[in-house]
């Protein structure tokens, strides 16, 4: 959805229509203790998710403001108060979580999110949404994997073709297999020094930026390190250009240091001159 939602209902009415639903009357349960119970539901779970609950307060009157169209989400989530997988949510569980059980949790409240807010308020929310529940990472991870894996499948079915083919033995359809596995293999040595390399500059440009902030005499305690425009941290895709130029110049380094170094038969044929050359002196 474009924009923001322009249409809200309360809270306090939301809980109306729970409580009647539920025919909590019935039960000699009085509406006030429901509803105060309810808003502090509704908190906890905000903020379980990574949403402050004060930012979709009325600024005017300080009552929630739910847009129109999330009314039935909102109800949903009171109702589901008790569940297994609100249970997870409100204890702080939702980065074990698989990712095929967080993802609607997640684009439920995203979806939410930015119906209530715009700007700089909504991006800051749903970072928080991320940070809380590590979904991007996660969201990454089970890409590569999907994407990985098909991949390789794609490409051992297209070698199938190859073991019909007379021009190749089957010592030579081993051997490629094999090379292709050592591909796999370099590729993700090179990735994990890649992440090494990344981490390192992160953690340095994360400790000269708290240096100046300290020498300014400004102290943030509560600032996590995923708040990149918090600390002012180099753009992600800035980092990765950097550190796979820093580890290409390291293997760049090594190279030139494995051929700098004079071989066997060199250092042999050195020691020899150097023993005939001693030879004519004692002469």
């Amino acid at each position: 959805m474009s924009g923001i939602e322009s249409r809200y209902v309360s809270l306090y009415s939301i809980c109306r229509e729970l409580f009647e639903e539920q025919g909590k009357a019935s039960k000699g349960i009085r509406f006030e203790n429901y509803y105060n119970e309810q808003v502090e539901r509704f908190k906890e779970i905000l903020q379980s998710l990574g949403v402050n609950p004060n930012s979709i307060r009325s600024q005017k009157d300080k009552a929630f403001q739910i847009p129109e169209g999330k009314k039935e989400y909102v109800k949903g989530l009171l109702r589901e108060y008790t569940s297994s997988t609100m249970k997870k949510v409100r204890k702080k569980q939702l980065p074990q979580m698989p990712f095929e059980e967080m993802k609607p949790i997640i684009e439920d409240i995203e979806d939410f999110v930015k119906d209530r807010l715009d700007g700089k308020q909504q991006t800051k929310e749903l970072t928080k949404v991320y940070v809380k529940s590590r979904y991007v990472v996660k969201e990454a991870i089970e890409q590569a994997r999907s994407n990985v894996i098909d991949k390789i499948l794609s490409d051992i079915d297209g070698f199938l073709p190859l073991f019909i083919e007379q021009t190749l033995n089957d010592v030579d359809k081993s051997v490629l297999l094999k090379y292709y596995i050592e591909l796999l293999n370099d590729a993700s040595e090179k990735w994990k020094k890649v992440i090494n390399i990344a981490s390192e500059m992160r953690e340095e440009e994360i400790f000269e930026q708290s240096k100046k902030e300290l020498k300014n005499g400004n102290i943030n305690l509560n600032v996590d390190i995923s708040d990149m425009d918090a600390l002012n941290l180099k753009d992600s895709n800035k980092i990765l250009r950097e550190s796979i130029e820093v580890y290409e110049e390291q293997e760049r380094e090594k190279i030139i240091r494995k051929y700098k170094q004079p071989s066997k038969q060199e250092m042999n044929n050195v020691k020899e001159l150097l023993e005939e050359l001693r030879g004519k002196e004692i002469k």
